[in-house]
């Protein structure tokens, strides 16, 4: 009896496994990579749709579709609601992204969540960022409100797919390189 439920619980294991890797792509398909949630909705990126607009090394600029799936996690939510289009800025000498934010109130809004959050968590306040640029720093630890969580994980995983190679080297992220498959720590 205790090997018969002991063959039953590993088949579990193995079936709940294979759900969850699946769950890491939109519908089994493995072009579309999850990389965050909010308010019920999966966000995923697109693998094809990456494209290198600036190679400069340290400095990379890669742009990428994002598409959101609405009432993801309820059993009908399984289609493409909205696809939009991200560019990420690298600068690999410093390990700083940062994501085009032509608004300047966007990136007002960007530069307050991250200091009200680092000074109430006594955490020192990176006065080099340029919030009046176009181009807003994505502080990986920093929540930025509702629909916007994924970006960091998303410049992420675009870095990954464009050069075989992890950015930050963060281990948040390592769930991601799997995904991708031969992702190199560095240069």
């Amino acid at each position: 009896m205790k090997k018969f439920f002991g063959v039953i619980f590993a088949l579990l294991l193995v079936t709940n496994s294979a759900a969850a890797a699946d769950e890491q792509y939109l519908n089994g398909d493995k072009n579309y990579i999850y990389c965050g949630a909010s308010m019920g909705a999966g966000y995923f990126v697109d693998r094809n749709s990456y494209s290198v607009e600036k190679y400069n090394p340290p400095y990379y600029v890669i742009s990428v579709d994002i598409v959101e799936v609405g009432h993801y996690f309820d059993d009908w939510g399984t289609k493409i609601h909205r696809r939009r289009n991200l560019r990420f800025m690298y600068d690999y000498s410093t390990r700083k992204v940062y994501i085009y934010m032509p608004y300047a109130d966007a990136r007002q809004s960007m530069r307050r969540r991250y200091e009200s959050q680092y000074k109430s968590q006594s955490k020192k306040i990176d006065n080099s960022i340029d919030w009046n640029s176009d181009w807003a720093c994505l502080i990986p630890d920093v929540y930025y409100g509702e629909g916007t969580g994924h970006w960091g994980d998303a410049a992420e995983i675009t870095f990954a797919l464009a050069y075989n190679l992890k950015f930050s080297g963060d281990k948040s992220y390592e769930k991601y390189y799997h995904l991708i498959g031969g992702v190199k720590d560095s240069l």
